[in-house]
């Protein structure tokens, strides 16, 4: 069950869809829902032992300084064998040569009927983990999904090939990523081993991020504690997001630390920076099924990134303290801030940023009395292009011309930042 709950997780990814727990909100998380509802006690004690062993075309790393990790899974990872196709050469080519005339919309009418089913919410609340389970196996059975499967598979393998050639450490550490994204537990360590070198030795807040995403997902959780999430405020003091509470870290609200909040300089996510290291390679894919699942790897990333939550959490200390306490009525207009200038900001974090100046009383001193009327100003079509952009999804209607926007949008977005890309030139020159 813990296995198909995995796969499931997978696939409500590799089937990028407009579901019927999803439309009109973001995208859920899918690794921490699926988690709850497998037994990580004995999924931990069914893996094998790893033997001690270099992953071929692995560069040399030096020894880890902290406790070595047990065997884990990244949140994006392929619980499937090392093929993962059960189809042949001739079925994938063919597969991939007609997904653009009709294969796309075929896909599109499966997964509707699936969906009827197999319905995933019995109160139209919580997600009923029998049903995932029973539509992720029938959905396994089909041969589009299988092809989905086996695409981002070979597509992974080709970008760790090139992320490894070109040397510098943030590409290593993406490879090992997405190594440890697409190994069995037993082939992983070496990769999650030479990750967690990087990180150690790197000063880098992107290769300690890469490090959390892919700690993230951890089995073994007493041999998970190296370079904890806690310590990117060392690394990084000036990050605002670095002192915020996490997936990752255990913090509560109440225990933010308002001075260090007080001198922070900006907020960064570095989620922008992965995507971006990894956009030259989609740019290789032409639309089709091979573009598909490119974006869908660099868009899952949106969801499963480690600071993905911060901002609410900030929100809510701020709604719950700030009406008291003058001086963290300040570090919360500071915090708001850094938060509508972060290259991490999102919708969410555009309307907490503006809520948050409202609590401190500034909402009619430039410039949040203009970012206020910007926000209040946004039309219908420009709220769902916003949405649109920070959270693309293949709809019923979509079919290969709008992957290609998709992938057009995106490398905007991670250009421009949201503002801009969403309302263009005119628009992105008004905002405050």
């Amino acid at each position: 069950m813990g296995l198909a709950l995995s796969v499931a997780g997978t696939l409500w990814w590799l089937w990028p869809c407009e579901d019927e727990d999803r439309r009109g909100h973001a995208p859920p998380p899918a690794g921490p829902a699926l988690r709850a509802a497998a037994d990580p006690a004995a999924r931990a004690a069914s893996l094998p032992r790893p033997a001690q062993g270099d992953t071929p075309g692995l560069p040399a790393a030096s020894p880890p300084q902290a406790q070595q990790p047990a065997a884990f899974r990244p949140a994006d990872a392929l619980p499937l064998p090392r093929d993962p196709g059960a189809l042949s050469p001739e079925q994938l080519a063919r597969i991939e040569q007609q997904w653009c005339t009709h294969g796309l919309k075929a896909h599109q009418q499966t997964r509707q009927a699936l969906y009827r089913v197999y319905p995933l919410s019995k109160d139209g609340l919580s997600l009923d983990p029998e049903a995932l389970h029973a539509r992720t196996q029938a959905a396994l059975k089909e041969p589009d999904a299988q092809a989905m499967l086996a695409v981002e598979f070979r597509l992974k393998k080709r970008w760790i090939e090139q992320l490894r050639q070109r040397g510098d450490m943030r590409s290593q550490a993406a490879a090992d990523y997405l190594q440890l994204s697409m190994s069995a537990p037993d082939e992983a360590r070496a990769a999650s081993l030479h990750l967690l070198s990087l990180a150690q030795s790197s000063r880098d807040p992107m290769v300690f991020m890469t490090w959390q995403l892919a700690r993230s997902d951890c089995l073994g959780d007493a041999h998970c504690s190296a370079l904890p999430m806690t310590d990117w405020r060392t690394l990084d003091a000036g990050n605002l997001l670095a002192w915020l509470p996490t997936r990752g870290n255990g913090q509560n609200a109440t225990d933010l630390d308002w001075d260090a909040l007080a001198r922070t300089r900006f907020a960064n996510s570095y989620l922008e920076d992965f995507q971006a290291l990894l956009l030259p390679l989609l740019d290789q894919e032409a639309p089709g099924l091979g573009l598909q699942q490119g974006l869908a790897v660099l868009t899952r990333l949106g969801t499963l990134w480690p600071a993905s939550s911060s901002a609410l959490a900030l929100g809510r200390a701020c709604v719950e303290t700030g009406e008291t306490l003058p001086a963290r009525r300040a570090a919360c207009l500071h915090a708001a801030d850094l938060l509508w200038r972060s290259p991490s900001a999102g919708v969410i974090e555009y309307k907490l940023a503006v809520g948050m100046a409202s609590l401190a009383g500034v909402t009619e001193q430039s410039p949040w009395s203009e970012r206020l009327a910007l926000v209040k100003g946004l039309s219908a079509a420009d709220g769902q292009h916003l949405m649109e952009l920070e959270y693309p999804s293949n709809r019923d209607n979509q079919d290969c011309e709008t992957l290609a926007e998709q992938r057009r949008q995106l490398k905007e977005r991670l250009r421009k930042g949201l503002w801009a890309a969403a309302l263009g030139g005119d628009g992105a020159r008004r905002i405050p």
